[in-house]
């Protein structure tokens, strides 16, 4: 019994270190300080608002490639209608 108690908590501790680690990464943008990491047994998962697709993508992507990540959920928001900003060549409404 005792062993599987330690297994539990070297996993915790690992799960954090992946926390941790991914948010330090991750964090830094105005809009990724909206983004909520998780880890449970390695396995990430991602939750928040992003502005457009390519941003889902990229953190996704950012989460898959840290050690120690098993899996990523994806649980982010993409609005249906991204600001104009994010698209500098697309036609601006007059």
């Amino acid at each position: 019994m005792r062993q599987d108690s330690g297994i539990r908590k070297s996993s915790a501790a690992a799960d954090e270190a992946i926390r941790e680690g991914l948010q330090a990464r991750l964090h830094g943008s105005r809009y990724l300080d909206q983004i909520v990491v998780q880890v449970e047994h390695g396995e990430v998962t991602l939750l928040g608002d992003v502005p457009h697709r390519r941003m889902r993508q990229q953190l996704v992507e950012a989460a898959l490639s840290y050690p120690g990540v098993r899996a990523v959920h994806d649980k982010l928001n993409v609005p249906l209608v991204a600001p104009w900003p994010d698209f500098p060549d697309a036609p601006q409404p007059s």
